[in-house]
């Protein structure tokens, strides 16, 4: 029976070459999660500027009064009483009234800001920002515990609970300092956020800063 030849040990430049193949796969996904995180906090606390998306950036819009273009799997319409951002089965989601100029306004993931602004004729600058709020001023009426609006300056709105037969919920207002428990409409002069509830119904957010 003829003898095995023995086994060779690797060479000292394989292992040096392995352990920087693997060094360099931690530092990537080291990276990559630094990076996620960082987007969130930024959407979350208003940051320096808003969150770099993570997908493409998509084209601008530019929409006449009652004209409709889709983004993604929504669509924005430039309706009489304001921009909406509507759903795959076309509800209303999010409407924004009162429109200036470089103004930045957000449904979940979509950010939109307003390039161009005029009475009846918007450029619409959209991006999308992954696990990202609700963002600015407007009349959010996909009510449900857990819906967050995040404002300028770190401050932000969560809806706590809601009860669509009584029409009746409480929310949560806050900032990096405080943090204040309140009825479905009043005005907080510390946080400078004025809510009340519509018809529709919904929730009107005023940012009174």
């Amino acid at each position: 029976m003829s003898a095995q030849a023995p086994v060779r040990p690797l060479h000292s430049a394989v292992k040096i070459l392995a352990g920087l193949l693997v060094l360099c796969t931690l530092v990537a996904l080291w990276v990559t999660a630094a990076r996620v995180k960082a987007n969130k906090m930024a959407a979350r606390y208003g940051i320096g500027a808003e969150a770099d998306p993570l997908e493409p950036r998509l084209a601008p819009i530019r929409l006449h009064r009652g004209q409709s273009a889709p983004v993604q799997h929504l669509t924005l319409a430039f309706s009489e009483e304001g921009l909406e951002v509507r759903d795959a089965q076309g509800r209303t989601r999010a409407r924004y009234a009162g429109l200036p100029q470089g103004r930045r306004l957000g449904w979940q993931e979509l950010r939109m800001t307003l390039r161009e602004a005029a009475k009846d004729d918007l450029v619409i600058e959209p991006e999308l920002v992954p696990g990202a709020a609700s963002f600015g001023a407007g009349v959010y009426l996909d009510l449900r515990a857990g819906l967050r609006v995040e404002f300028p300056h770190g401050r932000a709105l969560t809806l706590m609970s809601w009860d669509p037969a009584k029409q009746d919920g409480r929310v949560k207002i806050e900032d990096a300092a405080r943090s204040e428990e309140h009825a479905m409409a009043g005005t907080s002069p510390a946080l400078r956020l004025r809510w009340s509830l519509t018809k529709d119904p919904g929730l009107n957010l005023e940012d009174l800063e």
